[in-house]
């Protein structure tokens, strides 16, 4: 058994323990789970007892290659939602989800508190406990979470948004354009109805998405009929009656963000449903795998003439 079966945090920490000739006392082997005390157990029994300096200086080699500022792998947590980490943190230990909660942003760290669960919670080790820790030790573990869990920021430029920038947006970013996609549609849908269905249908919604929709009516009667039927259908398969405003609209605009994803697209979808609440991440996944089954080159192109302007204008909202 060696280093190399253990996950990064995992292996961060042996390196750590082994460069600065840590024994691995029952202390040192709280910090992993149990299944990686086993596998520490096991490393340390077949490392040669006569090469201590060899073995700290090795160490110290692959610590370096392993762990390396954030910064220089360009991974960041500020844009993954809460309710992801604390997904990711259940499965540490307590003394783990501690150092990572201490080396968290404030803000943050309050909100993964108040989405972890009490019983969780409630085995955490007091601030004392915490902050009495090596500091060296607490930014390795931290660093390592960091790398495994955050996301990549790439910075966007209005004048040259494309369909991959989908993938970096931040949660609030992809929420506008979610519900801008759903306004759209609406307005799309209803412009060629009798003004009395229109308002009987515009009964459902906030007043502020009301007066949106009725705004954008008459530059929406100028597309196509089959455009405009289209829009009818997507809105009948997404009837808002029996749901929330918020849960119609985000049904309704997600359907048609799915509607831009090609099978090759799938495999970065974790970048977008990091960033979302798990509810709505696992809608949005549904509804992308039932898409791509129909999408194609074609139909995605026009898709994507709809939702890459949506994109353009909440991107450049953020950076005016």
């Amino acid at each position: 058994m060696t280093e190399s079966a253990l996950d990064n945090q995992s292996r961060a920490l042996l390196l750590l323990g082994l460069a600065n000739g840590v024994e691995f006392t029952d202390e040192f082997l709280n910090f992993f789970s149990d299944n990686s005390q086993i596998n520490l157990v096991a490393t340390q029994a077949s490392l040669p007892q006569k090469r201590g300096d060899a073995i700290r200086k090795a160490a110290r080699d692959q610590l370096e290659y392993l762990v390396q500022q954030p910064s220089d792998f360009g991974a960041d947590l500020s844009d993954v939602h809460p309710d992801w980490i604390v997904d990711y943190l259940l499965h540490e230990t307590p003394l783990l989800i501690a150092v990572v909660l201490r080396m968290l942003p404030t803000d943050l760290a309050r909100r993964v508190l108040d989405t972890m669960p009490d019983d969780i919670v409630n085995q955490l080790p007091s601030l004392a406990q915490t902050f009495g820790m090596d500091s060296v030790l607490a930014e390795k573990i931290y660093r390592a979470f960091v790398k495994s869990v955050g996301l990549v920021k790439e910075p966007i430029k209005s004048k040259n948004v494309e369909f991959k920038h989908v993938f970096h947006l931040s949660c609030h970013q992809l929420e506008k354009i979610v519900h801008t996609l759903a306004i759209n549609e609406i307005a799309c849908g209803l412009s060629s109805l009798p003004e009395k269905t229109r308002d009987l249908i515009l009964q459902r919604f906030p007043i502020a998405d009301k007066n949106h929709i009725v705004s954008l009516i008459p530059e929406q009667l100028k597309r196509s009929v089959q455009r405009i039927k289209k829009a009818q259908e997507n809105l009948a398969t997404h009837d808002a009656i029996g749901k929330q405003s918020d849960d119609f609209m985000w049904d309704l605009g997600a359907s048609l963000m799915a509607f831009s994803f090609l099978p090759h697209d799938h495999e970065f979808l974790h970048l977008i449903l990091k960033r979302l609440p798990k509810k709505r991440a696992e809608r949005l996944r549904h509804l992308v795998d039932q898409a791509i089954m129909k999408n194609t080159d074609a139909s995605v192109v026009l898709t994507r003439e709809e939702l890459i302007p949506v994109m353009k204008k909440v991107i450049l909202e953020k950076t005016v």
